[in-house]
């Protein structure tokens, strides 16, 4: 295009520039919008990890209490059969 006209030959060049341009547009959009979706899934996944930890080790406090608690009577019970 260049040999034809130094004008239009920039013009040809800014032309696929853009054309390609939006095509990796095309290509990167939807990949982006995917990536913060799955952002916000992470996010509220560890969240809800959080939770369920927090829950586990409140209910192994309390499993570590009832065991104690057990031990205790067990022992009161063996002293008494005793």
């Amino acid at each position: 295009m260049d040999t034809k006209s130094k004008a239009a030959g920039g013009l040809f060049k800014w032309a696929t520039s853009t054309d390609a341009c939006f095509d990796i547009f095309q290509q990167v959009e939807p990949k982006r919008k995917k990536a913060e979706q799955m952002t916000i899934i992470l996010e509220n996944a560890n969240r809800d990890l959080a939770a369920t930890e927090q829950n586990l080790k409140e209910l192994n406090e309390s499993l570590a209490i009832l065991n104690a608690d057990k031990k205790i009577k067990a022992d009161e019970l063996q002293e008494l059969e005793d």
